[in-house]
């Protein structure tokens, strides 16, 4: 049984935004890590970890995992759009 449309997009969309996730996430822990010299915080929301870093932690994750998950999509878009002639059915 062939899968529709939506289901292909549905497939390759979460797909290539969970790579993406996993290598800015990579990409962001080794920058951390050139950066300050240390390895970034498991979890901001420990009390043991100083407000200054949580907080840096938090934002550049959550700006460098976004912007990673949107390009990926509109990646797989524009290779959709290539393989198909017309565009994914958001």
């Amino acid at each position: 049984m062939p899968l529709s449309d939506e289901r292909m997009w549905a497939l390759l969309g979460g797909a290539s935004a969970a790579v993406a996730t996993i290598l800015v996430r990579r990409a962001l822990r080794s920058g951390w890590r050139s950066w300050s010299e240390e390895d970034p915080p498991d979890n901001p929301a420990d009390p043991e970890v100083g407000w200054k870093g949580a907080l840096a932690w938090a934002g550049a994750t959550g700006m460098a995992v976004a912007m990673g998950r949107v390009l990926a999509r509109r990646g797989a878009a524009s290779a959709w759009r290539k393989l198909r002639g017309r565009k994914p059915p958001f």
